[in-house]
């Protein structure tokens, strides 16, 4: 950064430091996710005879995480179904 703020400095070099973090824990291989969304986008290779997807999720990272959300979110629809489909016109 050419000219950053002096009042940031920690706040900059605290995030600098999580995402250098980050991005050193990740399982996943950069080369073999792109392969897969080259693959994806030519409809050749892993995606043959596919149909396009809505969403991709790429490592298992993503989806242990989207599974969980789907979870959450399932569950709350269950716990609040009267109230989901209690607001129906009459």
């Amino acid at each position: 950064m050419s000219n950053p703020i002096a009042a940031n400095t920690l706040v900059r070099e605290d995030s600098a430091t999580k995402f250098k973090a980050l991005t050193q824990t990740g399982q996943g291989d950069p080369a073999k996710a792109m392969e897969a969304v080259v693959d994806i986008v030519r409809g050749e290779g892993i995606a043959k005879g596919r149909p396009w997807p809505n969403l991709l999720i790429l490592g298992e990272d993503a989806g242990r995480d989207v599974r969980n959300k789907c979870n959450k979110v399932l569950k709350a629809l269950d716990e609040w179904k009267d109230v989901t489909c209690g607001v129906n016109l009459d």
